[in-house]
C-alpha cells in the first residue's frame, strides 16, 4: 500500500487553508467529552485523540460516524470488553458517540495503556505508536498534521 500522496496533500491543505470553524468545533466537542468522562487525560492528549477522531470520521461526516455513532473507526471487538452493541458496515455500532469514546478507552486499557500514558502527549504518542491501532505507516503523521492545524487555528482565534 502506498499512503504518501494523501499525506502530501494533507500537508499542503493544512499549510494553505486555515481549519474551518465546523472542524474546530468538532475537535473541541470530542475533546471536551473525553476530558469530562476521563478527567485524568491532559487537555493536550484529549485534543490529539479528538484529532484522531477527526481523521477517522472526516470531522464527523463519515457514514460510519453518522450511522454507527463510531467516533474512531473501531472494528467490533471479539476479545475485549466493549460498549459496542453490534456490527454494521464492518465497524462497531454504538448507541451514541459517548459510548464510542468510552470504548476507545477500553481499547487503550486492553492494550496496556495506563492513566499515566494520558498525562503527557509525548508519552501517549510513544505508547500509541506500538499499539498497532492502524497499519498505515503515516497514521500518526496525519493526526499530527490535523493537531498542529487545530492548535494554530486556536492561536489565531485568540490573537
Amino acid at each position: 500500500m502506498y499512503y504518501f500522496p494523501f499525506t502530501k496533500s494533507l500537508k499542503i491543505v493544512c499549510k494553505i487553508y486555515p481549519m474551518k470553524q465546523q472542524n474546530i468545533d468538532y475537535i473541541k466537542c470530542i475533546s471536551i467529552k473525553i476530558t469530562t468522562f476521563f478527567p485524568f487525560v491532559s487537555p493536550f492528549v484529549a485534543d490529539f485523540i479528538a484529532c484522531q477522531s477527526a481523521l477517522e470520521t472526516a470531522y464527523g461526516r463519515s457514514v460510519v460516524y453518522q450511522e454507527n455513532h463510531n467516533a474512531f473507526g473501531m472494528k467490533f471487538p471479539t476479545k475485549r470488553l466493549t460498549t459496542a452493541v453490534s456490527e454494521s458496515r464492518n465497524h462497531a455500532n454504538y448507541y451514541n458517540v459517548d459510548d464510542s469514546i468510552i470504548d476507545y478507552f477500553l481499547w487503550c486499557s486492553y492494550n496496556c495503556m495506563s492513566k499515566l500514558d494520558f498525562i503527557n502527549l509525548t508519552e501517549f504518542i510513544s505508547h500509541f505508536k506500538f499499539s498497532k491501532y492502524c497499519p498505515d505507516p503515516s497514521y500518526l503523521e496525519k493526526i499530527n498534521l490535523i493537531y498542529n492545524s487545530f492548535k494554530s487555528s486556536q492561536n489565531e482565534q485568540t490573537n
